[in-house]
């Protein structure tokens, strides 16, 4: 069977085996007689003219990053037959594993992670919260009861707040979400409470953020909610366009739900 090789020209015919190496476009382009020398000190290949091989202007030769496989035509490195990959396509295996090891974290190395932010937000904590762990020995599961900040219509509640920690996590954004019902364009108008908070997304959530951090953002919500990104539309159009009726209505919650100990019977599984 012949096959062209277009590195080399139109016309070109190879018998058996494609010169595809980079000794092999070198000597293309040095002369015939070399290729002639070449091919003739393998016993497997079919006779071939070497006249029929034309030598191509070292302007036109294409970059080695063209050839998809090599063979190695004294057999010493890569024996005849097998292929073997370019360093345009190692590179981009190579750029692809670091990608993914900057992303791999050992579950050590993220316990460590998270008990060294545990520390410093039970240590200090942030304004209006106390955090403890949801069960003994997992670091992955906090309970953060927090207070209702003060003028606002959360005022004299207190609101259980669960962050699940995901096994590879800081890469991967902590799930956070209220136990206790509350009235909120953010936050949805049922028992799962997720929160909608724009550095949690997956698009925005960046592995240097601390804890500390979200926790703060969080409580931010409730002094200044965010009508323009919400999860429950018609309180945000009630926030924005008859403010007296949402305080009104987020109080009868605080009343309803946030009175007396925060409670987590709500709480649910880790975040996978």
């Amino acid at each position: 069977m012949s096959v062209s090789y277009p590195a080399i020209g139109r016309d070109t015919k190879l018998t058996r085996y494609v010169l595809f190496h980079p000794e092999a476009e070198h000597h293309c382009q040095s002369g015939n007689d070399i290729v002639a020398n070449i091919i003739t000190n393998l016993d497997t290949l079919s006779a071939i003219s070497a006249t029929s091989i034309r030598p191509l202007p070292p302007s036109k030769a294409p970059p080695f990053s063209y050839f998809s496989r090599a063979y190695n035509l004294e057999g010493s490195r890569f024996p005849l037959g097998k292929a073997h990959r370019s360093p345009t396509q190692t590179q981009s295996q190579h750029q692809h594993s670091r990608i993914h090891n900057q992303h791999a974290i050992s579950p050590i190395m993220s316990s460590k992670r998270i008990a060294k932010e545990l520390t410093e937000v039970t240590t200090t904590p942030p304004t209006g919260m106390t955090i403890t762990l949801a069960r003994d020995s997992d670091l992955h599961a906090w309970h953060v009861s927090l207070t209702g900040p003060e003028n606002t219509p959360y005022a004299g509640g207190t609101f259980a707040v669960l962050v699940d920690l995901p096994k590879d996590y800081p890469f991967k954004a902590p799930v956070v979400k209220f136990a206790t019902r509350i009235y909120h364009p953010n936050i949805t108008n049922d028992a799962n409470g997720n929160i909608c908070l724009g550095m949690l997304k997956s698009e925005n959530w960046k592995p240097a953020t601390k804890l500390a951090a979200v926790l703060e953002a969080v409580r931010s919500l409730l002094v200044e909610p965010l009508p323009d990104d919400p999860l429950e539309a018609r309180i945000a159009d009630e926030f924005k366009n008859n403010r007296p009726e949402f305080e009104k209505n987020a109080k009868q919650y605080v009343t309803r739900y946030a009175k007396g100990p925060a409670s987590f019977a709500a709480s649910e599984a880790p975040a996978k």
